[in-house]
């Protein structure tokens, strides 16, 4: 009944402006265009949260009675438990914990959004700022447009949704930010036109492997974990906090995704998130931490936490972690 989730980032490039929480090495928008075939669904995944969905052929010639799913669960269960028993793996001490979210929160949040997204009006300010957001796409794809174009439209994205809630309250900017975080998913999966797919997410789909989200053309996360990261690039573009109107379950998906999955960023950025992480009430906050100090070269701190691990715990990986760090140090 847990999962693993998610960081939020937001990438904006216009010549040479960059939004957003993103490496200053960002890599090409050309490096985008790899996303065009159409992203593959995880075939099998670790996180109970988001299960393997099934294709339509797959779910016409595969169907278990309720017995059946619970006796198949049983088998799964032991012959895995059997894999862990005779091919044990070495866990080093620099590796994280991975990040837990309740499924009943992360569903709460998919069966709201679903709902909210009915209510977005019909109006030509919906439009309008549709339009805007989709140019903004466009344009971190590097089509070319004046230097001006890209402070305009900024402006015109924040008065535009401050004119959508006056018009239409809070909700209706709820409700868009979901309906849009739908279409950017869809988008991924390659479930839209190239034309809708370019402006829903520029290049956008880069930074989501940058941050170990799409790894070779799959999703490798959870689908609150994209929702989440793409609901803050939807608020920057917006001249929003990138964390407005996320659900606490969305906070933790946001910051645990970058603390404890985003192998391939700087240290010091996942430290950061690992603290508003645990602003947002995460779990196994002393084990990431302990790992991340390790990374970050912090030895003699990394081997305390880890030794006070050990005597809290009895566990021998904590107790060979902190010896680990202490033969590092030296």
């Amino acid at each position: 009944m847990y999962s693993s989730c998610g960081h939020v980032l937001l990438a904006h490039h216009s010549g040479s402006r960059c939004l957003g929480m993103i490496p200053d090495d960002a890599v090409s928008p050309s490096h985008i265009e790899r996303i065009d075939d159409k992203l593959v669904r995880p075939e099998r995944t670790e996180y109970a949260v988001v299960p393997s969905m099934p294709t339509d052929e797959q779910e016409s010639t595969a169907r278990f009675s309720p017995e059946g799913a619970r006796l198949l669960v049983i088998v799964i269960g032991v012959s895995c438990a059997s894999v862990i028993l005779y091919s044990p793996q070495a866990i080093p001490p620099s590796s994280t914990p991975p990040l837990v979210l309740g499924l009943s929160d992360v569903e709460e949040v998919r069966l709201a959004d679903a709902s909210s997204e009915e209510q977005v009006p019909r109006s030509e300010t919906v439009l309008r700022l549709e339009r805007v957001y989709a140019a903004a796409g466009f344009a971190e794809l590097g089509e070319p447009e004046e230097t001006e174009a890209h402070p305009r439209r900024m402006a015109e994205l924040a008065a535009g949704i401050e004119e959508l809630e006056r018009e239409a309250g809070a909700e209706a900017v709820n409700a868009l930010r979901a309906r849009t975080a739908t279409r950017g998913y869809l988008a991924l999966l390659g479930q839209s036109s190239t034309e809708e797919r370019r402006g829903l997410l520029g290049n956008f789909a880069e930074i989501l492997e940058r941050y170990s989200v799409v790894s070779q053309h799959r999703l490798v996360a959870p689908e609150i974990v994209f929702r989440s990261l793409y609901k803050a690039r939807w608020n920057g573009y917006m001249g929003r906090a990138l964390t407005d109107g996320l659900s606490p379950i969305e906070l933790q998906a946001y910051w645990g995704w970058l603390a404890l999955h985003a192998h391939d960023i700087e240290v010091r950025r996942r430290l950061h998130a690992l603290e508003r992480y645990e602003e947002a009430s995460g779990e196994r906050l002393v084990e990431a931490r302990a790992a991340l100090l390790f990374q970050a070269g912090a030895y003699p701190e990394s081997s305390d936490i880890y030794d006070s691990l050990f005597q809290d715990t009895g566990s021998i990986r904590y107790r060979n972690h902190a010896l680990a760090a202490v033969s590092a140090a030296q």
